[in-house]
């Protein structure tokens, strides 16, 4: 899902770009090159406004809807696929096991 359009504030580096975000923005505005979508005509774009919450960094984990074994490090893992709290379906991901106790 892309927000804005947003102007271009600097270039930092090599590969991300500062943006200009409105105040109320509960995130940082230095995006790398593969978050960003040019808007060729930004006049004529309907402005798609952040959300009031973006989704934390801190994922709840709430079912475990799948479970397999894999190799790590030289030893066998258990990875499970889990569904996370505030998030669809689509985005369940594996993780291991072991993290998730953690």
């Amino acid at each position: 899902k892309f927000y804005g359009p947003y102007q271009v504030v600097d270039r930092i580096g090599a590969t991300a770009y500062q943006l200009q975000l409105p105040s109320s923005a509960a995130i940082h505005n230095v995006f790398h090159v593969s978050q960003l979508k040019l808007c060729p005509n930004p006049q004529n774009q309907p402005v798609q406004h952040l959300p009031a919450a973006l989704p934390t960094a801190d994922k709840v984990p709430v079912a475990i809807l799948d479970r397999k074994m894999v190799k790590r490090d030289h030893t066998a893992a258990t990875k499970v696929l889990v569904q996370w709290k505030d998030l669809p379906l689509d985005k369940a991901t594996w993780e291991f096991y072991y993290d998730l106790l953690k």
